[in-house]
């Protein structure tokens, strides 16, 4: 404004010389001479306002520009512990306005104002915020940084730069955080609907979806409720894999060790470790709402499956399964199908034994019946079999796997209908094409002498379930429900 000011004073200065020195000069001493001056042509005084007027406009436009440059908006950043905050940067980065995204994230905002300050300071004062009001400590050490940046390369700079920045912050001599960078995925329709049900980031509704897609046990109402250390440790359970990139370990100090809930698990099961077989496997997990640690291990005779509460060290629950195995009985092997004829069975669907990997074959009581339980991986897909340890029939054969990969089972040697077909009679039923539809998973069965499909995907809320005679292509049952 001041350069306007000046920039009006001299225009004005030019068209109005300031003629008195000549004037006297040019009229000596005499008196009494009436002197004739030439009228000097003068700028109208409307034409100098015209200037002034059009100059403070012009500086009032070029303002507006610069203003609404800064306040455009180049990238969006989510920052969440459980507090949870989003940052809108400009093109240079600088701060265009910081949201809480839920109650935790006002209380770290709280009467900063941030707006027009580099990231970096941001950073420096949320994440501060943060350890000041104990949302991160040695108990829970894990950060969340989600970018949405349509430019690539700005996007991994900017979470480089990011995860370099929050790294420093939450780490000291004494302890090491944990941050997880991850591209925002506009794109991710299941991480949207949970984002917007569950009133938290995009950004944390990526890893929600993510550790449900992985563990079917999981639902995404119990997870969001979690915070990003929780989250974190889930993830390095599962083996989920981010749209990102982590550093360092998610803090595990409010559990007890794993040590712990092994002795547990043994002391409540009444078992030495000398009489189990194999080894014990102890893993967190999450179940029913809390953090447990799960132990699994097996003797002669049973197999124990027991959930330890990961903070008290109580047993949430035990479960046990006998154990058949017709090599502890050689009387057994008079009177049911060997092992060997299993797997002739089994090559039956699958052909080339070349192929096949992680194949266990397991004598088992099910249904009131002795059987062999056979898992192994075929040409990439999994199949499970139920098979009678008395004649050798097949009693269930399953395969399990998702079709989004875009392949489709051969299965015409078997004289099925294809996969794809059976979808498309469900799809035609529900009115939608496959373009609608996320998180497709197809199964073929066999169950009750029916070989079947079992068919799911999801469309917006609703959630479908369908089941299709393998042999004739015909829809068995049909549903549709709302996802709660």
């Amino acid at each position: 404004m001041k350069n306007t000011e000046n920039k009006i004073k001299n225009a004005f200065t030019q068209v109005t010389p300031d003629l008195l020195d000549s004037v006297i000069r040019d009229s000596g001493s005499t008196k009494g001479t009436v002197i004739y001056m030439k009228k000097q042509r003068r700028f109208p005084v409307a034409a100098i306002s015209v200037a002034a007027a059009l100059l403070l406009v012009l500086g009032g436009v070029l303002g507006a520009f610069a203003l609404l440059g800064r306040n455009a908006v180049a990238s969006v950043v989510s920052i969440d512990v459980n507090p949870a905050v989003e940052i809108k940067l400009n093109k240079n980065e600088e701060v265009v306005s910081v949201t809480a995204i839920n109650e935790d994230g006002k209380i770290i905002i709280g009467n900063m104002e941030l707006e027009g300050v580099s990231v970096d300071v941001a950073l420096n004062a949320l994440v501060g915020s943060m350890i000041k009001n104990g949302y991160i400590d040695e108990l829970s050490n894990s950060v969340l940084v989600s970018v949405e940046c349509e430019d690539k390369a700005k996007n991994d700079a900017l979470r480089k730069k990011l995860m370099d920045v929050v790294n420093a912050l939450i780490s000291n001599e004494s302890s090491a955080g944990s941050v997880i960078t991850q591209k925002v995925d506009q794109s991710d329709e299941e991480a949207k609907r949970i984002a917007k049900g569950y009133g938290i980031s995009l950004g944390k509704a990526q890893i929600v979806a993510a550790l449900c897609k992985e563990n079917a046990s999981y639902d995404a109402a119990s997870l969001a409720k979690l915070n990003i250390n929780e989250l974190s440790l889930l993830i390095t359970n599962n083996g989920t894999e981010v749209n990102g990139e982590t550093t360092g370990n998610a803090s595990d100090k409010k559990y007890i060790n794993p040590s712990r809930a092994q002795t547990v698990a043994l002391s409540y099961a009444k078992v030495t470790e000398e009489v189990v077989v194999g080894r014990i496997d102890v893993s967190l997990d999450f179940d029913d709402g809390i953090m447990v640690y799960e132990v699994d291990f097996r003797t002669e005779d049973t197999e124990y499956d027991i959930e330890i509460n990961a903070v008290s060290g109580e047993v949430v629950s035990c479960e046990t399964e006998e154990i058949f195995s017709v090599n502890s009985n050689p009387a057994l092997e008079k009177d049911y199908v060997s092992p060997e004829s299993v797997a002739d069975t089994v090559l039956t669907f699958c052909p080339d034994k070349s192929k096949w990997s992680e194949y266990e074959c397991e004598f088992d009581h099910e249904d009131g019946k002795l059987v062999y339980e056979v898992e192994l991986k075929y040409e990439g897909i999994e199949h499970e079999f139920i098979i009678n340890a008395v004649d050798g029939t097949v009693l269930r054969h399953k395969t399990d796997r998702h079709v989004n990969s875009g392949t489709d089972t051969d299965v015409s040697a078997n004289g099925f209908v294809s996969e794809s077909a059976a979808l498309s009679a469900v799809l035609t039923r529900a009115e939608l094409t496959e373009k609608d539809i996320t998180d497709l998973k197809i199964e073929l069965d066999h169950d009750d002498n029916v070989w079947k499909y079992e068919i799911e995907f999801r469309f917006g809320k609703y959630e479908y379930e369908a089941e299709v005679n393998a042999d004739t292509g015909d829809i068995i049952s049909y549903e549709k429900d709302i996802d709660d």
